[in-house]
């Protein structure tokens, strides 16, 4: 992702530059000093091709060549075809002034000019050059006006003014409607410019709009500093602040937007604060302050105060909501690093997320949680809860760590190990896979249930599309005998093992390593169990093998409960009827009833009524009465 696109419009700012040509700047004359030296007695009627100077202290206050001067009884001038004026500055060369004609009157210090016809005024300090109609210059008001349109050029740039007002002390000038174009397609346009500090510091004012190359930005007021080179070091944008770039299409609002550049003019930072947003096709970032910072080699983004953005995505996450949000890219614009705290959402394509706080770390998005708020996250059918999880970039993984809380929502493949409909949770220390796809492993003290149906294992995995579950490490699991409703503990059946296998395909379950099976009658122990699911998750056949051993009690003629104890080489166990069959194959299978009455029965196949008692010998039947040892 190239998140420094986001900023691509920083570029409208480079508009401003065209401040430079606006540098007209009068300055109170030198204080009095010797009174002003008399007109030559030749110019006070008429005089052509004549230089006046009118002298206060050590410098010219009144400095002007023109074609023809006619003075008047009352000291005041007429000319025609001024062909210089200067007006003395406190600091830089005088400005120079031309007109067609013109007048002055009134005593040094208290003098008025008003020239007129094609005035020409030129700063060469600032290879400036303003053309208008007229202009009025008021020593005792302290300002000098323009007198119609007014038009300037300095280099590249040309521009026009409905007026201009400036002092001729430190005070700002004030252009009217100023308009500038930079000559490479740029245009800025106002209602108000200010300039202050010997045009260092400029200030537009009223709807305020900046053009180049198909961008624009507008704000109702605009500050910009110059350094003592020209330079342009900050720009200050003010209320209602908006824009669009071309290249590629990007939005700007903000209340006020605040841009720096270094004395090289490369930009260093921008800072858009009150309701801020940018956006750039699918991305956006909207917040009370967003602020972005040049590195050595990169970028860094902060963004504080509702924050809520959408990217390209980290996993499936293709937006977010913090109150803060802060991140680092490269030169190019490939992220490196980032953060967002305080209530964080993630919500995207099939994800949704939340934590107090969530890092970009490479190709991968950790979610982390903070006290009570917990890190949680909705992918495909799971719902996750943890202190730590850890998205890929790329979706296709999910790590949870500690008091790890997950709900598998019903899942419709069928042949599933728990009940095709209903919410499955689960309990454990870590969690790992592709949970949208449904294939996840805990990890860790896992215990998972559905309703009464529960499993416990140190490790348990899971793949929903192949219906294929695997757990190990002291596995129990508890199990409905049927599919009827469950009433006690005799409608259920646990097995505890060191591994569980169960494929969803056949609908089997196997067991293996010191099996232990427990129902309401009693136990049943063996090396190897097969369980056979049957229709609604009910247990349809029990097939247990190697070494098998059990101990029921069956009821005796008096109603009290008779254990009965057994071993053989395998054992069948069918839950609908009761009744199961134990196989000697290797060595006779014995079924033993303790109690003074006790007998022992061998044979190759013994069935036992659980609920009974019944003892029915099948084949090979070889009896012995007694409780002794054959």
């Amino acid at each position: 992702m190239r998140r420094d696109r986001l900023l691509r419009w920083l570029l409208l700012a480079l508009l401003v530059p065209f401040l430079v040509l606006i540098a007209v700047t009068l300055r109170r004359p030198a204080p009095r000093g010797e009174p002003p030296q008399a007109l030559p007695p030749e110019a006070r009627t008429r005089a052509e091709q004549i230089e006046v100077v009118h002298v206060e202290g050590q410098r010219a206050s009144l400095n002007l060549v023109a074609e023809r001067v006619e003075a008047a009884a009352d000291g005041s001038l007429r000319l025609e075809g001024v062909q210089r004026l200067e007006l003395a500055r406190e600091a830089g060369p005088p400005l120079r002034v031309r007109a067609a004609e013109g007048g002055v009157t009134g005593a040094p210090g208290q003098h008025r000019l008003e020239l007129r016809g094609g005035v020409e005024l030129v700063d060469e300090a600032r290879e400036l050059l303003l053309t208008m109609d007229g202009v009025v210059v008021e020593e005792a008001a302290m300002q000098a006006r323009s007198v119609g349109e007014v038009r300037f050029a300095s280099g590249p740039y040309r521009g026009r003014a409905r007026g201009v007002l400036y002092p001729l002390d430190a005070q700002p000038i004030v252009l009217e409607a100023p308009e500038i174009d930079d000559g490479h397609g740029g245009l800025v346009r106002a209602e108000v410019a200010q300039l202050a500090e010997g045009a260092r510091a400029v200030r537009l004012e009223g709807h305020v709009r900046l053009e180049r190359a198909g961008s624009w930005i507008e704000a109702e007021r605009v500050e910009l500093v110059r350094d003592e080179t020209g330079r342009l070091r900050e720009a200050v944008l003010e209320g209602r602040v908006q824009g669009a770039g071309r290249k590629p299409p990007t939005e700007l609002e903000a209340q006020r937007l605040e841009l720096a550049w270094d004395a090289q003019g490369q930009f260093l930072s921008a800072r858009c604060l009150g309701k801020a947003r940018v956006r750039q096709g699918k991305r956006r970032l909207a917040a009370e302050r967003i602020e972005a910072t040049r590195l050595r080699a990169g970028w860094s983004l902060e963004a504080a105060g509702g924050v809520d953005a959408a990217f390209d995505g980290v996993g499936e996450a293709t937006g977010l909501e913090a109150e803060a949000l802060a991140a680092t890219f490269d030169l190019s614009g490939e992220l490196r690093s980032g953060s967002a705290t305080g209530q964080v959402r993630l919500r995207g394509r099939g994800l949704e997320g939340e934590a107090a706080q969530v890092r970009l770390e490479g190709s991968r998005a950790v979610l982390e949680a903070d006290g009570a708020l917990r890190a949680r996250v909705a992918q495909g059918p799971f719902r996750v809860a943890a202190e730590r999880i850890t998205l890929e970039r790329d979706g296709t993984w999910m790590t949870a760590e500690r008091r790890v809380e997950a709900t598998r929502l019903a899942w419709d493949a069928g042949g599933d190990w728990f009940a095709d409909a209903g919410p499955v949770h689960f309990v454990a220390q870590r969690l790992e896979g592709e949970p949208r796809a449904g294939r996840v492993v805990f990890e860790g003290a896992v215990r998972a249930w559905q309703e009464e149906r529960t499993l416990a294992a140190q490790r348990v995995s899971l793949d929903d599309p192949d219906t294929h579950l695997a757990a190990d490490g002291q596995v129990r699991t508890r199990l409905p005998r049927s599919g009827g409703p469950v009433l006690g503990e005799q409608d259920f059946l646990e097995v505890q093992a060191a591994a569980l296998d169960y494929d969803g395909r056949r609908a089997v379950a196997v067991y293996q390593g010191q099996v232990r099976l427990r129902v309401a009658e009693g136990w049943m122990e063996a090396s190897y169990l097969e369980l056979e699911r049957g229709a609604e998750g009910a247990v349809r056949e029990l097939r247990a093998a190697d070494h098998v051993r059990f101990e029921f009690r069956a009821p005796a003629e008096d109603g009290l409960p008779v254990p009965v104890e057994g071993t053989g080489d395998r054992l069948r166990y069918d839950p609908a009827t009761g009744w199961v069959e134990l196989y000697g194959e290797r060595v006779p299978a014995q079924v033993q009833r303790q109690g003074p009455a006790g007998e022992r029965t061998e044979a190759r196949v013994i069935r036992y009524q659980l609920q009974t008692g019944a003892l029915d010998v099948a084949a090979g039947a070889r009896v012995r009465t007694g409780s002794s040892p054959p």
